[in-house]
């Protein structure tokens, strides 16, 4: 997904749309020579494979979808129901109005210790763990560049 790992990130909030973030998962999938994939998203993940489901169900074979319900568009920008309902602070709100994300995820935080995925092993049986480096708080994303 564009912005997360090695892809580009651009300046341009109109690059995140998801009707592009889509096309993005489409060309993904025309230069992997797949027709359909099955995807699986989790929080903004899941918000753009349910549109993606709807507007190229062709190219979409199954989700796995984790957290996010889907939710049928509206006339109301999604933004500004999430502002009434949920209020400024509430995370994809407040990522609209600062540079809060930015900082955050530029950290060098982290949450899950080493001690604490190395005790997963005797939980998960055939586990592999790949630590990533330099990698904060978000651990399913490398930090972005600065």
């Amino acid at each position: 997904m564009r912005c997360f790992g090695q892809t580009d990130a651009p300046h341009d909030p109109a690059a995140y749309c998801l009707t592009e973030l889509g096309a993005g998962l489409e060309g993904l999938l025309d230069s992997l020579g797949l027709e359909d994939a099955i995807f699986v998203g989790h929080d903004w993940g899941a918000l753009l494979l349910w549109q993606m489901a709807t507007l190229v169900p062709h190219r979409t074979r199954r989700l796995v979808v984790l957290n996010i319900p889907h939710l049928p568009r509206t006339a109301t920008d999604p933004i500004a129901l999430m502002r009434v309902q949920f209020g400024d602070d509430f995370y994809i709100v407040n990522f609209q109005d600062s540079d809060e994300a930015d900082t955050v995820f530029a950290a060098d935080d982290v949450v899950v210790s080493v001690e604490q995925i190395e005790a997963m092993k005797s939980l998960v049986s055939n586990l592999t763990i790949e630590m990533l480096s330099p990698c904060g708080h978000w651990t399913q994303q490398e930090r972005p560049m600065t």
